[in-house]
């Protein structure tokens, strides 16, 4: 989620609560006469870069590979994608793609802008560019936030209302591409009004990408109004939704476990599962809600209190972001461990890949073990005169 914001130690604005927000020193967007000295803004200390770098590389890496092993569970199990199981898998899937379009779009364009100061694809005033990364950061990061929720009111129903009409695959198509519309609505003003600004051009032709909402006041309250709605639908209230679906979860689960005192043991089992269960429940809605509350402070700070000011603002937002991202690499493991159906599922694809390494590796030294034999066996021909393996005649 993209948004630019203007502050007296860096021209650049700041894209709005994704994984794609920027920010450039005086230096970068000033004439060179200026001193570099004139800026506000402290630089980040080399610990904290390099730790941040290697954090944010790791979390690329397990999202990558925790969401599409989720997307392949789902593709070679019929069964997640079942009328008798409200179609979780495809469920699942949105997700997934949505988290992993967060690694594969937000992160690499959002460190590249922050460690170099300018737009991959060679970024020297590109409107194009500029409108269609903070537009895609933001389609991405909505587009997880909006599957998150569904997915949420899908474990809503198949544990409160099991016996209601489940939705058809028609119907769960359309949900789905609704989650994906609502998101592209969010990211839509950011095509509109992300231009680049021509008139503020600093060193090696670089310009700023900047939101441009029209003339004073109404140019501040449009841009207080996009943050404050992006505020509300794509945090204040999925979490309303993720607080009241899972505080009723846990709530079934704990009178069906009182239904279950004094009968046999098996029923221990369901207990334990149950309480697992809704452990699980509360650390995805502390992972969604602390992950995603420091993005929205520094902004509701930077809109409409004093954050411009101060000079670790830039830093803050860096590592907000960080927390942006770690939360789209811990869904697949945490939904993971939520379904014992769909946890089953990937081992099974983990064994099913073991299973063929193993028979690589068997066939690579069956073939290395011919190969080595073939190039070894010495025809009296080809044998060397001096050697004694030459043989004798009789």
């Amino acid at each position: 989620m993209t948004s630019v914001k203007p502050s007296p130690f860096t021209t650049s604005e700041t894209w709005k609560n994704s994984a794609a927000s920027v920010s450039l020193s005086v230096k970068e967007m000033i004439p060179s006469t200026v001193p570099p000295s004139t800026s506000l803004e402290v630089p980040e200390p080399f610990p904290s870069l390099v730790i941040r770098l290697a954090l944010s590389i790791l979390i690329l890496v397990l999202n990558m590979a925790g969401n599409i092993l989720v997307c392949v569970a789902v593709r070679k199990t019929r069964k997640l994608r079942s009328f008798r199981n409200y179609y979780y898998g495809l469920f699942l899937m949105s997700l997934a793609i949505a988290d992993m379009a967060v690694g594969f779009v937000c992160m690499p364009f959002t460190l590249l802008y922050y460690e170099t100061g300018k737009y991959p694809f060679g970024f020297f005033g590109s409107t194009a560019v500029c409108k269609l990364i903070p537009a895609l950061s933001l389609l991405c990061q909505g587009a997880s936030i909006f599957s998150l929720t569904t997915l949420t009111l899908q474990r809503f129903m198949g544990i409160v209302y099991p016996m209601k009409a489940r939705l058809t695959l028609g119907r769960v198509k359309l949900l789905l591409a609704l989650v994906w519309l609502c998101a592209f609505m969010s990211a839509l003003p950011q095509i509109i009004v992300m231009d680049v600004n021509h008139t503020v051009q600093g060193e090696n032709n670089k310009f700023s990408c900047e939101e441009l909402w029209g003339n004073p006041p109404t140019d501040r309250i449009l841009k207080e109004g996009y943050t404050l709605y992006l505020f509300v639908a794509e945090y204040l209230l999925p979490l309303v939704i993720m607080g009241i679906a899972y505080s009723k979860m846990a709530t079934v689960l704990y009178r069906r476990d009182e239904g279950l005192e004094g009968r046999k043991s098996t029923n221990s089992r369901t207990k334990a599962n149950h309480k697992k269960f809704i452990r699980l429940l509360i650390v995805l809605i502390a992972s969604f809600a602390l992950c995603y509350l420091p993005n929205h402070v520094l902004f509701f700070w930077l809109d409409y209190g004093s954050g411009e000011k101060n000079p670790y603002f830039s830093i803050l937002m860096k590592y907000s972001h960080f927390c942006i991202w770690l939360n789209s690499c811990l869904n697949p493991y945490l939904y993971g461990a939520l379904d014992d159906y769909f946890r089953q599922s990937c081992k099974k694809v983990l064994r099913q890949c073991a299973r063929i390494e193993g028979k690589a590796r068997k066939t690579h030294r069956h073939i290395t073990r011919q190969l080595t034999k073939m190039y070894s066996f010495k025809t009296p021909s080809t044998a060397d005169p001096d050697s004694s393996d030459v043989p004798e005649e009789s």
